[in-house]
């Protein structure tokens, strides 16, 4: 989901699931994707075996399609000095992405943009998370504060930002995937329950790309009465030097009100 338009619907995906839990011990999970695909050998299959050792929860996965390259992935989730602590990660071989290279041009040539694929290359992504909910007032779980960082092998060092050129070729082909443009990525988050009144909810966010320095930082008032009808409101202030990955429209600050209802 975009990180300004949390609400956005999202699409299913057809194809067959699989479920083998045995007692609390592990849970064996796997999808069959038919997303796009005519014949059969051509689906995709994810598959999952998680596991619990004490108060840790352990699984390891993979993503396998024909003329792709196999993903495979590992993550956990634990509880430390009363902290909730996650971690995963993912390798592959080659990545199935394809990534913006450079622009050819010649003597009174225009730039003509070209991409690439990475193929002889480990390719790694990296996220790990630690929260924790604190009592305020007499109220448990009233004050959640995360922490969470991101590092992706295969993130941008240059600033194609800069380059018109280069930003609408890059963004126009969907060769950009937000918050998955650079290396190396922050998140800190601060969440108030029951401000002022009961059901209105105050959210903070700040989102740092460390590659290219921006940010965006998130201020958001929720107020739900009934669980049917929800009203938010929401601040997004952009900062940094300009053309990058969060101030290259060079709008510093947008707002969104939006009431929900549902039947």
């Amino acid at each position: 989901k975009s990180f300004t338009d949390l609400e956005v619907t999202r699409e299913g995906t057809w194809g067959i699931k699989l479920h083998v839990p045995y007692r609390t011990i592990f849970n064996l999970y796997s999808f069959i994707d038919f997303t796009d695909v005519e014949k059969v050998e051509d689906s995709a299959l994810a598959t999952k075996l998680e596991f619990v050792i004490g108060n840790t929860e352990i699984g390891f996965s993979g993503w396998f399609k024909k003329d792709f390259y196999s993903v495979y992935g590992i993550d956990l989730s634990t509880r430390v000095f009363g902290f909730d602590v996650k971690a995963e990660g993912s390798l592959s071989y080659g990545d199935n992405r394809i990534y913006f290279k450079d622009c050819l041009s010649g003597d009174a040539q225009p730039c003509v943009p070209t991409v690439e694929k990475i193929t002889n290359e480990l390719v790694n992504r990296i996220a790990f998370n630690i929260y924790k909910t604190f009592e305020f007032l007499d109220k448990k779980d009233r004050i959640t504060i995360m922490v969470e960082i991101f590092y992706n092998s295969t993130g941008y060092t240059e600033n194609i930002f800069e380059d018109e050129t280069k930003r609408n070729y890059f963004i126009y082909n969907g060769l950009y995937y937000p918050n998955e443009y650079g290396k190396l990525y922050g998140l800190f988050m601060v969440v108030y329950k029951d401000l002022f009144i009961s059901d209105l909810n105050f959210g903070a966010n700040y989102l740092c790309n460390f590659t290219h320095y921006s940010s965006m930082l998130g201020l958001s008032l929720s107020y739900s009465p009934i669980d049917e009808v929800s009203a938010t409101f929401a601040t997004y202030i952009n900062f940094g030097e300009g053309k990058r990955e969060y101030t290259y429209t060079e709008i510093p600050l947008t707002i969104n009100f939006g009431v929900e209802m549902k039947f």
